[in-house]
């Protein structure tokens, strides 16, 4: 059920990962996808050369990236360049004005916004872009290992040998699918170079049919969903604020009717199944930013309530996703780690390089050389497998190899999607979630939330939400609560000013954090000791829950 599902999720983040790969190929370096918003549609790539570069994305049957900028990294790493880099914002924005070009200020002043903001956060974003870099080790560099430097060398030879024992070659099954593949690989990735300066100029970068599924899906699938994960458990709350089932699910937030609820978290979860992975904080987030788009006036207290009630709902569609990643595609979604760029594609061409040394004469330098480029890529990963894959579809093609080419192969349109059932129905999904649902009802009694409460929270804090408690369910509770502890917060700060006003209360007055244990609690408590009692609440209702969970 949940695997048809899956298989026709949103993909955009997939989308926005090939675009990184294919970015970093005709760059002819690494690149990495580094934040996305989806507010503005923008995205921000670092490459391996330290380079930041930043656009907007379009996924449509085309991924695009327009309104290319790019920056030196250390331009956000310095503090005095990334200053440099403000004023010279605000510097255009104030042109544009002053040449009454006001389509050109609007989209600056957006900018300068951004920019301002990524300014406030400066520390966190030096940070990361130094973790992103990091990664571009020495395991990526391929072509101008000595290995491979050997390789070139020797590659009259290798061609020669190729066609000395085309017959044999032929035989050997692994040689034949790695040098298809390699064919295959080579039409798939056969972009033109661009420096920097092209991008620039050009403004744009477009895949045409990027969004069709394609041979890139089917080397890069695993670790694909890797980064599709990882991705989505770091920076949720930022990738689908824009999305429509998001907008309308959030917009239930004051919505009585639980089936209504049901059924548009379902119709969420079946587009973007990795909701069922985000956490409290995260989902709070997500629906802070959807409404703020939607200009709804809604208190922090409602938005973690409601955040919450998604929060238990959809629990067994994330048990569901987890054991489904973790049987199909054979991912562990509760223990990520950054995967390595087209391993598959380079464990292809390490079988190679193995045969093709076993073939070769017994103590000769081919055999040594292809030995050691073998092992030197089992160490490997990263776009520079690309250019080795060239290599081999070139010294095939040179040594009279064509029919290895498959041209109808590479003709074949892909579309897993069609090949899915199309009986699969959000239902079951709805079904499922009800089901949890109605087993989240408990009986709480009156007795046990007085008793548990009162240990921290003072009698005028939950009077109000206590009187109804006995009639409802332990998350009814919470919102009751967590709605009284706001009033009484209110009520303690008055009282709080008011009291200041007389003589005999002075800063003695106000450490007092309630005495000893066997006097009755005041009646008014001061500001910080309400919020310490709401935190402590928090903790209590979550133990009073059919199970726990932390927001992380």
């Amino acid at each position: 059920m949940f695997e048809n599902i899956f298989e026709k999720r949103n993909k955009k983040v997939t989308s926005l990962l090939k675009l990184t790969d294919c970015l970093g190929r005709s760059l002819r370096e690494n690149v990495a996808l580094f934040s996305v918003d989806d507010a503005e549609d923008k995205v921000i790539f670092v490459t391996e050369n330290n380079r930041v570069i930043s656009g907007n994305y379009k996924i449509d049957n085309d991924i695009s990236l327009t309104n290319i900028e790019v920056v030196d990294s250390d331009a956000y790493e310095d503090e005095t360049k990334f200053n440099s880099l403000v004023e010279d914002q605000i510097s255009n924005f104030i042109g544009s004005i002053h040449e009454n070009n006001y389509s050109k200020s609007d989209n600056e002043f957006k900018d300068l916004l951004s920019l301002w903001g990524t300014r406030l956060k400066f520390d966190n974003v030096k940070a990361s872009i130094q973790e992103k870099t990091l990664k571009f080790s020495e395991n990526k560099n391929i072509i101008k290992s000595t290995s491979f430097e050997k390789l070139k060398e020797i590659t009259p030879a290798l061609v020669e040998f190729l066609k000395e024992n085309k017959d044999t070659i032929y035989s050997v099954k692994e040689i034949k699918n790695a040098v298809k593949l390699a064919d295959v690989v080579s039409e798939a990735f056969n972009f033109p170079y661009l420096s920097y300066e092209d991008l620039v100029e050009n403004k744009d970068y477009i895949i045409k049919d990027g969004s069709n599924d394609s041979i890139y899906e089917i080397i890069c699938q695993q670790e694909l969903l890797k980064k599709e994960l990882l991705e989505s458990k770091s920076h949720f709350e930022y990738l689908w604020t824009t999305n429509e089932n998001i907008q309308k699910l959030s917009s239930l937030i004051f919505e009585s009717d639980e089936d209504v609820i049901v059924s548009t978290l379902s119709q969420t979860l079946a587009e973007i199944p990795y909701f069922s992975l985000a956490t409290k904080k995260q989902l709070r987030t997500t629906i802070k930013n959807s409404l703020n788009l939607q200009e709804s006036v809604v208190t922090e207290v409602e938005i973690k309530t409601f955040a919450s009630k998604l929060f238990e709902y959809k629990k067994p569609v994330k048990d569901l996703l987890i054991s489904m990643l973790s049987e199909k595609y054979g991912v562990n979604a509760l223990n990520l780690k950054e995967p390595p760029t087209f391993k598959s594609l380079l464990n292809t061409e390490v079988v190679l390089f193995e045969v093709l040394s076993k073939l070769s004469k017994k103590g000769s330098v081919q055999k040594e050389v292809l030995s050691e480029v073998a092992a030197m890529l089992r160490l490997k990963d990263g776009v520079q497998s690309i250019d080795v894959n060239n290599y081999i579809q070139t010294i095939f093609e040179e040594a009279g190899y064509e029919d290895y080419h498959d041209s109808k192969f590479l003709n074949t349109k892909l579309n897993f999607n069609d090949t899915l059932s199309e009986n699969t129905s959000i239902e079951d999904l709805v079904t499922l979630i009800k089901k949890n649902v109605s087993d989240l009802k408990v009986d709480v009694s009156d007795e046990e939330i007085i008793e548990r409460v009162e240990k921290v929270v003072s009698k005028p804090a939950t009077d109000a939400a206590l009187k109804s408690a006995k009639e409802k369910d332990a998350e009814d509770a919470d919102g009751e609560i967590a709605q009284a502890e706001q009033e009484a917060e209110i009520e303690a700060e008055t009282a709080e000013e008011e009291a200041a006003k007389e003589e005999d209360v002075g800063e003695e007055g106000e450490e007092d954090e309630g005495g000893d244990e066997d006097e009755e609690p005041p009646v008014t408590i001061s500001k910080e000791e309400m919020l310490g009692s709401i935190a402590d609440l928090e903790e209590i209702l979550k133990s009073l829950s059919p199970s726990d969970e932390n927001d992380e």
